[in-house]
């Protein structure tokens, strides 16, 4: 789980979501994660680059049993579980989530995937019925 992964692509229940995103801010994503003494208790940061201009936010997860969660102070995990899915991509993870508009997103530790592991999570989204995925922007010098 910890070292650098990029965000990809993202799919969703409602098309408008990845389409509103990916045209308005067209983002790179670079996420940092690292563990922390607690056991399953990671820390995130993320790097935004938004037409040149960067950002940056972290936060804390539990990953257990294949979930993720958002923690409280007190590494409690509160509000509802991200779930990873199965990939044939050795270096991805896939993370379902069904908060705000139902959201898959495929993270890989390189910046871009090959044409058979993008077709692998298009596929995904297709047997939910969600939107084709729209792929981000891979410049994260």
């Amino acid at each position: 789980m910890s070292g650098i992964w990029y965000f990809i692509a993202m799919s969703s229940q409602s098309c408008w979501v990845p389409t509103l995103l990916n045209t308005v801010a067209w983002p790179s994503v670079r996420v940092n994660i690292t563990s922390k003494d607690t056991p399953n208790i990671y820390d995130a940061k993320h790097d935004l680059k938004i037409y040149g201009y960067c950002g940056n936010y972290s936060d804390t997860f539990l990953y257990q049993n294949n979930a993720l969660f958002d923690v409280d102070s007190d590494n409690v995990p509160s509000g509802e579980q991200e779930v990873l899915l199965q990939t044939g991509c050795p270096d991805c993870h896939i993370v379902k989530s069904d908060e705000f508009a139902g959201i898959l997103m495929l993270f890989s530790r390189r910046k871009t995937v090959t044409a058979a592991e993008l077709k692998e999570f298009e596929t995904q989204a297709e047997c939910l019925g969600w939107s084709k995925p729209q792929v981000f922007n891979s410049d994260h010098s």
